[in-house]
């Protein structure tokens, strides 16, 4: 299965080449329990992430619509489980709690 995984990866990377596209995402592999694969998408602000392209149109202009729902058809056959995450990165510690002085 990780095989499978790992060659539609690559595709998805030959299209965003091909495409000239800036990927929106970095792709990890987590290294514990049964291993599993972590993809994160930064942007400074929700607009700025609206405005990534998104992966079935790299795909669909890379190669074609068929291509696109055969890639998607077996990445979901691959996929056990997925979660989905929104965080949101505060370098003025604004989501901090103020420390508590003892009276």
């Amino acid at each position: 299965m990780e095989e499978r995984f790992e060659t539609l990866m690559k595709r998805v990377v030959e299209a965003y080449t091909k495409t000239e596209q800036l990927a929106g995402f970095s792709g990890y592999q987590v290294e514990f329990g049964e291993g599993s694969y972590a993809y994160t998408i930064f942007a400074k602000d929700a607009a700025t992430y609206y405005q990534l392209p998104r992966t079935a149109q790299v795909l669909t202009e890379a190669f074609s619509e068929e291509e696109t729902e055969k890639i998607f058809a077996e990445w979901r056959a691959c996929i056990r489980d997925y979660e989905y995450s929104n965080w949101t990165f505060r370098p003025d510690l604004s989501h901090v709690a103020a420390p508590q002085t003892p009276e």
